[in-house]
């Protein structure tokens, strides 16, 4: 981003003199800040030379501070000003590029005085009492500092339990982790176990329900083949008993027409009879013997005689 652009050419360093010198002896010491990634001298060195935005940013930056913060010598000639960031710390850099309306050299300094003449009372006071301590003071900072010393080794003896017990937790996690991962592959191997019983599985249900789907059909076709069959026997049965209905009817009709040979015969006189007998006797013979041949040409001319 923008801002980014011009925090970094604001922490840019001078590429002269003694400035260089140290950026080449600390190339690790942190200058600046770019999208949360802490950036060093080097790091600012290639950013302008390889980005031509950041570079025109640090001139233009570089320019705006000589103007607001450049001085005249006493020759009336513009001094040459550096950067207004430079020796600062790195908190400091990465604070005030983002305020450039600000003077940060002149913050810097009563920033160090204060700091300084706060040592310089801290130092006073801590010199004070010293001196005017009395032999009961004495006697009880010692007290205070055997007790301290006293905690010191309750807090170490402590310190060596927790860390005993530390070790044994740690030692039980080592071995409950060895086991979880046990665990897991052993329920893989049971997971991979279960799904090949399940694909098998579903192959033997495919094969029995195409088994029976198959035998179904056979089923059905041998049930319509034998409906099919019974219907034909049938068939042939009826026409079976109307055959045999006609071949008794046949039979009746000749029985009864030799007996009514035989009784017109017996009516007629003995004389007649005798030469009615030389010349009808051959007839008479040759109508039962076709009467004969036919009953003996049908099969069922004998158990039907029988039934009757």
């Amino acid at each position: 981003s923008r801002c980014g652009s011009s925090s970094i050419t604001a922490m840019a360093p001078e590429l002269s003199g003694n400035q260089e010198a140290e950026g080449q002896k600390d190339d690790k010491r942190i200058v600046g800040w770019r999208s949360g990634q802490p950036l060093t001298s080097k790091d600012v060195h290639d950013i302008l030379r390889n980005e031509r935005r950041a570079r025109h940013e640090y001139k233009a930056v570089r320019k705006a501070g000589n103007k607001t913060v450049g001085g005249k010598s006493s020759g009336g000639v513009t001094s040459q000003q550096g950067d207004p960031l430079a020796g600062l710390p790195p908190d400091w850099q990465a604070f005030y590029s983002s305020m450039p309306h600000l003077d940060p050299q002149a913050a810097f300094k009563s920033f160090r005085k204060e700091q300084h003449r706060q040592t310089k009372e801290k130092s006073a006071a801590g010199g004070t009492p010293l001196e005017t301590m009395t032999a009961e003071d004495e006697a009880r900072l010692d007290e205070e500092i055997q007790k301290l010393e006293e905690d010191v080794k309750q807090k170490r003896l402590e310190f060596l339990e927790k860390e005993k017990m530390c070790n044994e937790w740690d030692n039980k996690l080592k071995r409950l982790r060895s086991l979880d991962v046990e665990e897991v592959e052993v329920s893989k191997r049971v997971i991979r176990k279960m799904e090949k019983a399940s694909y098998e599985y579903g192959i033997m249900e495919g094969k029995l329900r195409s088994s029976d789907i198959y035998h179904k059909f056979l089923y059905d076709g041998e049930q319509a083949r034998h409906s099919k069959q019974v219907t034909a026997l049938n068939r042939s049965c009826t026409l079976m008993g109307k055959q045999i209905d006609m071949l008794k009817a046949d039979v009746r009709a000749l029985l009864k027409a030799a007996a009514e040979e035989k009784i017109t015969a017996s009516d007629k006189p003995k004389s007649s009879e005798a030469s009615a007998s030389e010349e009808v006797t051959p007839q008479a013979l040759e109508g039962s013997g076709s009467g004969s041949q036919k009953a003996a040409a049908s099969p069922y001319a004998m158990p039907m005689l029988r039934d009757q």
